[in-house]
């Protein structure tokens, strides 16, 4: 706990400790639920079925000393009480279940009679379910990136860069400043995300609107789901309105190739386009 009261702390001493307890807490707490998620609870517990298997048996034999026993058994309870207290179940809300759960698994593998076989039944189950990337496709990924920073460099006339449903890193390799602090695509363009932040989103948008930025990127097809309709209607008004270029470039996040649309040499016509109400 004291690195995180340390860092809370200075977000007091500092005057932001609204900011830090919303991020913190009730930001998470605010958050709507995804639909569909006992499809999604079932994907978690199928990608996790090999730990949850080998995590079983430290977790009752009597062969495990009793106080780390104990220890696991609490860390594997509170960790899941994290995960079940923010609502969506997101997979990467369970990265704290696997923390406790790998190093119960890891008993079993380094002292189960039948060690060998379970860790190879670990990694030939892992494999089905994580491919990782060639050094192809991760070279192409990057020169996608690098053209669309280029891009952007290219055809923003001052006001800046607004990147809706699309990569975040982009304001870094274009070496673009941020217009709003709602710098994730997630806290603009998803739906389970209005609100959720200390800003108001709709009027976010049109703050950001406002200023007229000299770059959109948005994706051709809505890629971040739920999506924010309001966000993404008054991202296209204006850049159809007020932007002289558009470029489409594939980008690929993933094992997926996602077109992006690039609108640039924004005018910023009218900043009072309108959007839904």
């Amino acid at each position: 706990a004291l690195p995180t009261l340390s860092i809370a702390a200075f977000y007091w001493q500092v005057g932001h400790w609204h900011e830090f307890w919303h991020a913190m807490v009730t930001s998470n707490l605010a958050k709507g639920g995804i639909g569909g998620k006992g499809f999604r609870g079932g994907g978690i517990v199928l990608r996790m079925a090999p730990l949850l298997a080998l995590a079983i048996w430290p977790l009752f034999s009597s062969r495990t000393d009793a106080r780390a026993r104990a220890f696991l058994w609490g860390w594997l309870l509170a960790a899941l009480a994290g995960f079940l207290s923010v609502p969506g179940f997101a997979i990467q809300y369970t990265l704290p279940l696997l923390v406790p759960l790998s190093v119960a698994a890891g008993l079993t593998l380094g002292t189960h009679p039948r060690r060998v076989l379970f860790g190879s039944g670990l990694a030939i189950y892992t494999f089905f379910w994580y491919h990782p990337p060639t050094q192809e496709w991760s070279r192409a990924s990057a020169e996608a990136m690098n053209t669309s920073a280029a891009l952007i460099r290219r055809h923003d006339p001052g006001g800046g860069l607004l990147v809706v449903d699309g990569p975040s890193y982009l304001y870094s390799l274009s070496q673009k400043p941020f217009l709003s602090p709602l710098v994730f695509p997630h806290h603009l363009s998803n739906a389970l995300e209005a609100d959720v932040s200390h800003l108001h989103t709709n009027a976010e948008v049109d703050r950001i609107i406002a200023r007229r930025p000299g770059v959109i990127v948005i994706a051709s097809q809505p890629y971040i789901f739920p999506a924010n309709p309001y966000t993404r209607a008054r991202a296209l008004a204006y850049a159809k309105a007020s932007c002289r270029t558009k470029y489409v470039v594939t980008l690929r996040d993933a094992a997926q190739r996602v077109p992006f649309d690039i609108y640039g040499d924004c005018a910023g016509s009218d900043p009072s386009i309108a959007g839904p109400k």
